[in-house]
């Protein structure tokens, strides 16, 4: 299997076992538990997401992409960033305690505590495999993720069979993180030798300020997804919070799809940029058609079929996340048609620029957060979270058209988007006469999609592709 075609299967298997694993969980303990209690652990689940946020700190992608500049420096690379790692681990350790023992929320402060721990084992597995990324093993990646969503999986399940108690799932979440990060540890060891966990001060907190602007963007360019769960859980009720994240999962899963889209493209959209600017032209035209249209087409269907969608993945005691999961297909679509955007700014090396637009998206969101949710609860979580990336949005347009001066939009995209609204409105309106009707009707169009959104030269490299096992960016 050659080179990119393997890398493009493993990083692709790896997301999806990860996201795959989430959504079935998220189901599981939405049924099984129900709205507020199901929202308590969310809130737990979001609190210790936000500081594995800083805990990440981007040393992953670095990782990366200085063990792919320099494979023989590997133990020095990974030493040196484990070193800022363990400080920023320390210290998010004394914040997630203190918060925890402050709150007095009982049960939820065990919850957090015992998630947290699961959480930097699951960070520190994360980093040491992100080393066989760099040098182009990504099946030793992959491996490591299959066994943790399996135990994962087996653990809880098991768990809710005993029993709903918070804190003995927690628990299983944590025991399955906690041998993810021991086999890591054991691959890592296998091929490049041992670590020393030892923090230096100096050199983590050089390390640190090394990597700042990366840093700061990884962490933004993701909280402000989440802050919105942990004011809803301070502002309004336990049963808000299951609720909205009902409606979240399901509306981020799908995104899984733009993410597979980007990791093909990246190579070689990096690649052209500085060499060849046709073909850097027709990779990025092709991108944005593919994210635009698989997005709008996404989008709509969550919006159309959210009652059924909701119904049978959560039941009827989740009929309030509808309207969210409507409002939430918006940010669906937003989140596909900003994300080539914002790839184009990373590659031309405007790192900066994108790290400005999730500075100000993120306290805009904070702000109308903190005005919307008082008053409108979730509904106003989910308008703010449209608002927000409908600014993020904007900034990237503005910043790729200056680092590149086109947006690389073509008339078989404008082609495409006219013709999955136009199918949509068709859907909605049969839907009203009858579901199946509608759903026929909306199935039929991705067919039509190839036929009239792709040139004849993409249909015949998306056979090739198709054929080969190949990411759709291979081209012909």
């Amino acid at each position: 299997m050659p080179s990119l075609a393997k890398n493009s299967f493993f990083s692709t298997l790896s997301l999806a076992l990860k996201v795959g694993t989430n959504a079935v969980l998220s189901i599981l303990l939405a049924r099984v538990l129900g709205a507020g209690e199901f929202g308590r652990f969310v809130f737990a689940t979001t609190f210790t997401g936000i500081f594995l946020l800083i805990v990440d700190y981007s040393f992953n992608l670095q990782v990366v992409r200085q063990v792919a500049n320099a494979p023989d420096a590997v133990s020095g690379i990974v030493q040196r960033m484990l070193s800022a790692k363990l400080l920023l681990s320390l210290a998010c350790t004394v914040v997630v305690v203190l918060t925890a023992v402050m709150s007095q929320s009982g049960q939820t402060d065990t919850v957090i505590l015992v998630l947290w721990l699961g959480v930097l084992c699951f960070s520190f597995g994360q980093f040491l495999n992100s080393v066989f990324k760099g040098v182009n093993k990504f099946e030793l990646e992959t491996y490591p993720m299959l066994f943790l969503n399996c135990a994962l999986l087996l653990i809880v399940v098991v768990l809710l069979v005993l029993g709903r108690n918070l804190v003995l799932i927690a628990t299983g979440y944590t025991a399955a993180r906690i041998l993810y990060l021991g086999i890591s540890y054991w691959y890592y060891c296998r091929h490049f030798g041992g670590l020393r966990f030892r923090v230096q001060l100096r050199e983590g907190l050089t390390t640190l300020y090394e990597l700042l602007p990366f840093g700061i963007y990884s962490i933004l360019a993701v909280i402000y997804l989440q802050i919105d769960t942990i004011m809803l859980s301070y502002m309004q009720s336990d049963s808000q919070v299951g609720h909205y994240q009902a409606a979240m999962r399901v509306a981020l899963g799908t995104t899984l799809l733009s993410e597979i889209i980007l990791s093909s493209f990246f190579p070689l959209v990096a690649r052209a940029i500085r060499s060849d600017s046709e073909e850097f032209r027709t990779h990025t035209l092709l991108l944005n058609k593919y994210l635009l249209v698989t997005g709008v087409f996404l989008a709509t269907f969550l919006a159309i079929f959210s009652d059924s969608i909701i119904s049978v993945l959560y039941g009827s005691g989740y009929a309030p996340s509808v309207l969210l999961l409507r409002l939430l297909a918006v940010v669906v679509f937003l989140r596909f048609a900003g994300a080539g955007f914002g790839m184009i700014i990373n590659i031309s090396r405007n790192e900066k620029w994108c790290t400005i637009g999730v500075s100000i998206s993120a306290v805009m969101n904070i702000l109308l957060n903190c005005y919307a949710i008082p008053r409108y609860g979730a509904i106003g979580a989910a308008v703010t979270s449209i608002v927000t990336h409908i600014v993020l949005n904007s900034l990237y347009v503005f910043f790729a058209y200056r680092a590149v001066n086109s947006l690389f939009i073509s008339r078989l995209c404008l082609r495409g988007l006219v013709l999955t609204a136009t199918f949509a409105a068709g859907a909605l309106y049969l839907k009203q006469v009858e579901t199946t009707w509608g759903g026929a009707l909306f199935m039929a169009l991705p067919f039509l999609l190839v036929r009239f959104a792709l040139s004849r030269d993409e249909m015949e490299s998306m056979l090739r592709v198709l054929r080969k096992g190949l990411p759709l960016a291979e081209g012909p």
